[in-house]
């Protein structure tokens, strides 16, 4: 007798514990980055060309826009150069107002506002970027990890649930076959014993 549901219950636990890991030390990660106040050189809207591969093994150019910045900052009295707008992976979007949208609600742009970009004339825009404690030289304006982040606790407390009920289910149906095994064996001697 196959114990399937035991073995889908463990796997499933499986999963759901290697999700609540993952999302457990993405949020230590987040953990390690410190808002720090910088000044923005640059800051646009920057729109590339993708290429695409269908399923009919066709090739398609998409537009793609992300956002493209620089900003300066220091740590501890080092003078460190950014780029980066958002961790652990950049925006990018098919839609270049969502993008401009991104970098308005960040204060990079203002409403309406195409492109900044610093001068003799016109000074560093301030604002708030993170960097990683451990690596000053890591530093994003945004910090997005996910947005499953906050539910690494459901998905381990999920995992350790059906852990120990699929542990469970393996010994009451380990008890069952070898309760099964004795009763063929009670028969097969019974049999024997008949025999002779």
């Amino acid at each position: 007798m196959f114990m399937w549901k035991t073995a889908l219950v463990g796997t499933v636990a499986v999963v759901l514990f290697g999700t609540g890991l993952y999302f457990l030390l993405r949020s230590a990660e987040i953990a390690g980055y410190r808002p720090v106040e910088a000044g923005l050189l640059h800051a646009e809207v920057e729109r590339s060309i993708a290429i695409r591969y269908s399923r009919r093994s066709r090739i398609s150019s998409v537009r793609e826009y992300a956002p493209s910045l620089a900003y300066t900052y220091k740590v501890d009295g080092v003078e460190y150069r950014g780029s980066r707008f958002r961790l652990p992976s950049e925006a990018v979007s098919h839609s270049e107002s969502l993008i401009r949208n991104h970098l308005v609600r960040k204060g990079l742009l203002k409403p309406g506002e195409v492109r900044f970009v610093s001068s003799p004339s016109r000074p560093p825009r301030r604002i708030t970027i993170y960097v990683n404690s451990r690596d000053p030289r890591d530093s994003a304006v945004v910090l997005d990890f996910g947005d499953c982040a906050g539910y690494q606790w459901y998905f381990l407390l999920s995992s350790l649930f059906l852990g120990a009920l699929a542990l469970l289910a393996f010994f009451i149906e380990r008890g069952r076959l070898e309760e099964h095994e004795q009763r063929q064996r009670r028969k097969l001697l019974s049999q024997l014993h008949e025999n002779d």
